[in-house]
């Protein structure tokens, strides 16, 4: 076996500076912008998402706790408790306009935009199995099977 120095970009073993963590990187940042775009309402875009997420205080509160790392123990503000329960699937996605929060792949409704959801997956008139399913597969709030079921009764 025989070493060679190759100093920066042309050295696959520093991968700090190698473009494949690049590449990484830009494949986390395509995955994210997939999953935000693939996860909105039709009727709403992601600047109104943002928008409304920007301005949300319960939404803002867990992004800055996700970000200082401040999970370690169940928060005493009731609102921000349904957050706790799934903080390890919660993800911060940038958009242009700001930051949205993820719950896996779906987007985290902020609470200005929840009562214009349910109507909305609704509209296609597909009935109210597939219209449930197709909430539940693109967006999540706290509260939202009681909100789809008070939509339904």
């Amino acid at each position: 076996m025989q070493l060679n120095y190759r100093p920066g970009k042309g050295n696959p073993v520093d991968y700090m500076k190698s473009e494949n963590t690049f590449r990484h990187s830009k494949v986390a940042e395509e995955y994210l912008n997939f999953s935000v775009s693939s996860s909105k309402p039709k009727a709403l875009s992601v600047e109104q998402i943002t928008e409304a997420s920007n301005k949300d205080p319960i939404i803002q509160e867990v992004v800055s706790r996700m970000l200082k790392g401040e999970w370690k123990s169940t928060p005493k503000d009731i609102r921000v408790q349904p957050y706790f329960r799934i903080r390890d699937k919660l993800t911060i996605a940038p958009t242009e306009h700001g930051i949205v929060l993820l719950f896996e792949n779906r987007l985290v409704i902020p609470l200005a935009l929840r009562a214009d959801v349910v109507p909305l997956a609704h509209e296609g008139h597909q009935g109210l199995v597939k219209t449930k399913q197709l909430l539940r597969d693109k967006v999540w709030f706290p509260g939202i099977n009681q909100q789809d079921r008070n939509h339904f009764k």
